[in-house]
C-alpha cells in the first residue's frame, strides 16, 4: 500500500492501525517493538499533514496530563489536556530479574570451567552485555601493578557502536591476566586462530557473537533458578546502584556512574533500577564486588 493511501476503501480501515494489526499478529512482533515502530510513524505523519495530505490515518484522543509534568505547565490554557494518537497499545512493564547475593554464590560455585567462570563474573562485575563480552577487546588486558582498586578501560565493540568506559576490579584483572597468559595462549598455540577477542572457546576458536552459546552453557548448569546473559548485567547494577546509594559520596552521583558504565542514552533508563534496589533486602549484596571475588 502506498503512504498516502490514508484508509482502505475495501474495509474502511486506518492504514497505520491496520500496519500495527499486522506486526502484532501476522509477524509476532511484541507489544513494545510495535509501539516503537508507531512512536516513528506519528512523528512523520504529524510533520507530513497539510504539507503531503490533508488528514491522518488515525485518530485523536485527548488525554490528562499531570501538571508539574509539562515544561511551563503554569503557562497553558489546555486545561491539562493534550492531544494523542489512538494507536499504542497498552503495555505493562516488566521487572528486570536479577539473582540475588546468595544466587550468585550458588551459581559461581557451580561452574566447574575455569573460563566460563571468568566470563560470568566480567560480566557480574561490569554489567557488559552479552555481545559485549564476546568480542571483549584482548588488547585492554595488562598486569596489575601498583594499589589500585580498579583499571579504566575502554570498549567499542557496543551497543551502537559507541565506545564507553568500563571499571575492572584488581583482582579479576590478576585472574584475567593469568587466563591470558596461559590457559589462553595454550589454546591458541594448539589451534592456531590468531583473534584479538579475550575469550576463546574450548577448542581454541573465537565465540560467535551473535549465537546462544554462551546462553546454553548457564542453562547447562541445571540450577535450581533462571539464569540469562542479560541477567547478569542486571544483577551488576542492582547490586552496584544499592551499595553506592548506602555509602553515598559527594564524589559522584550514582544513577550517572551507573549510567555510563552500563552505556544507557538516557537516564531513565538507568533509573528503572531504582524500583529494583527497593526489593534488594540482602546484606551480603552491600560490598558486591568484593563479595564476588571472594566467592570466586
Amino acid at each position: 500500500m502506498d503512504w498516502r493511501d490514508i484508509s482502505e476503501s475495501s474495509e474502511d480501515e486506518m492504514l497505520v492501525s491496520a500496519y500495527r494489526d499486522l506486526c502484532v499478529g501476522e509477524f509476532g512482533m511484541s507489544v513494545n517493538s510495535t509501539n516503537q515502530h508507531l512512536r516513528t510513524i506519528v512523528r512523520f505523519y504529524s510533520y507530513g499533514v497539510g504539507k503531503w495530505f490533508k488528514s491522518l490515518p488515525y485518530s485523536l484522543e485527548s488525554v490528562s496530563v499531570n501538571k508539574g509534568q509539562q515544561f511551563l505547565a503554569h503557562t497553558e490554557r489546555n486545561g491539562g489536556k493534550k492531544y494523542s494518537s489512538d494507536l499504542m497499545m497498552k503495555t505493562f512493564e516488566k521487572k528486570a530479574k536479577f539473582l540475588s547475593a546468595i544466587e550468585v554464590k550458588e551459581l559461581l560455585s557451580a561452574i566447574e570451567n575455569p573460563t566460563l567462570k571468568l566470563m560470568v563474573r566480567l560480566c557480574l562485575q561490569t554489567g557488559i552485555r552479552r555481545k559485549e563480552l564476546l568480542l571483549f577487546p584482548l588488547h585492554v588486558i595488562r598486569k596489575p601493578t601498583g594499589n589500585r582498586a580498579y583499571y579504566e578501560v575502554n570498549i567499542s565493540r557496543t551497543k551502537g557502536e559507541k565506545e564507553r568506559k568500563i571499571h575492572i576490579p584488581t583482582r579479576l584483572m590478576e585472574d584475567l591476566w593469568r587466563y591470558v597468559n596461559e590457559a589462553r595462549f595454550r589454546k591458541q598455540q594448539e589451534s592456531g586462530v590468531v583473534s584479538d577477542c579475550l575469550f576463546l572457546t574450548s577448542d581454541g576458536q573465537e565465540w560467535t557473537s551473535q549465537g546462544s552459546a554462551f546462553g546454553k552453557a548457564l542453562k547447562s548448569l541445571n540450577l535450581p533458578f533462571h539464569v540469562s546473559p542479560h541477567m547478569l548485567r542486571h544483577t551488576y547494577a542492582t547490586h552496584m546502584l544499592k551499595g553506592m546509594l548506602e555509602h553515598k559520596s559527594s564524589r559522584f552521583e550514582p544513577l550517572m556512574y551507573l549510567q555510563a558504565r552500563l552505556g544507557h542514552s538516557s537516564i531513565t533508563t538507568t533509573m528503572k533500577y531504582l524500583h529494583l534496589v527497593n526489593d534488594l533486602v540482602d546484606d551480603f549484596s552491600i560490598e558486591y564486588q568484593q563479595q564476588v571475588d571472594a566467592i570466586a
